[in-house]
């Protein structure tokens, strides 16, 4: 059932992008939360998505790359550590490619005009905000968010294991993640590793242990004080949208 589902996904990501592909240019509609992050309302094809729509989408209005800009179009194909077939996002790796090829070709690179946009990822944003609202210094110190120089690597943090095993896991963390959802996060990243290999009696009790005790047990302490206001929120939330009825002159 994921195989037809994801194909029907990627159906409907194509069919959008061929219906557009003709214009000019065209506008995302946003939301805002209360943080002030934009959030597209769009649910299948968007900058946000995945690496296919991330790959094919582009800025109407292009810039010279300038010398940054070409620094960070050099940068990005490299991520994955392999050509672009066999990198982590390859189509993504792909485009960079291209409109690097096309820079480097022309007799100055950096004032190539651009259309790519180049993706730079945050440290974990939505834990630094809620470290921040209670001024939580442990919390400041795994997340890049204190002047001082033992900061360190939340991902690090955790336990000794690799970072990328369990790093969508702790990004998701504060979105609140379930622990079926942690452990089947965990489980694919295990099986890509091929530490184990198919051995499913062998995969799921240590996807398990490695989201109990790597994962969410040793996030508890350095942020129990996000937890606790993500909890806050959550409660406000609960209150907001409470169902209410109004009676006024006009329907007694």
């Amino acid at each position: 059932m994921r195989g037809i589902y994801s194909v029907a996904i990627l159906n409907l990501k194509l069919t959008a992008a061929r219906t557009m592909k003709d214009e000019k240019g065209f506008y995302y509609p946003h939301n805002l939360d209360f943080r002030g992050c934009a959030y597209s309302m769009d649910s299948y094809f968007n900058h946000l998505g995945s690496d296919l729509c991330r790959g094919i989408l582009e800025f109407a209005v292009c810039h010279p790359l300038g010398k940054s800009g070409l620094r960070c179009l050099k940068i990005r194909p490299l991520e994955g550590r392999g050509w672009w077939s066999v990198a982590e996002n390859p189509f993504q790796c792909l485009t960079a490619c291209i409109n690097l090829s096309e820079a480097l070709r022309s007799p100055s690179p950096e004032t190539t005009v651009s259309h790519m946009p180049i993706r730079q990822v945050g440290s974990c944003n939505g834990l630094q905000q809620n470290a921040a609202f209670r001024r939580n210094e442990l919390g400041q110190l795994q997340l890049y968010f204190s002047r001082r120089e033992t900061s360190r690597c939340l991902l690090k943090s955790c336990c000794q294991v690799d970072g990328k095993l369990v790093k969508k896991t702790v990004m998701t963390f504060v979105y609140g993640v379930t622990y079926i959802s942690a452990c089947d996060q965990i489980k694919r990243r295990i099986k890509e590793h091929g530490s184990i290999g198919d051995d499913a009696a062998m995969l799921l009790p240590a996807s398990c242990y490695a989201v109990r005790q790597a994962t969410l047990t040793s996030l508890q302490e350095p942020f129990e004080a996000a937890r606790s206001i993500m909890s806050w929120f959550g409660n406000c939330a609960k209150i907001k949208t409470f169902p209410e009825a109004l009676t006024t002159t006009r329907n007694q």
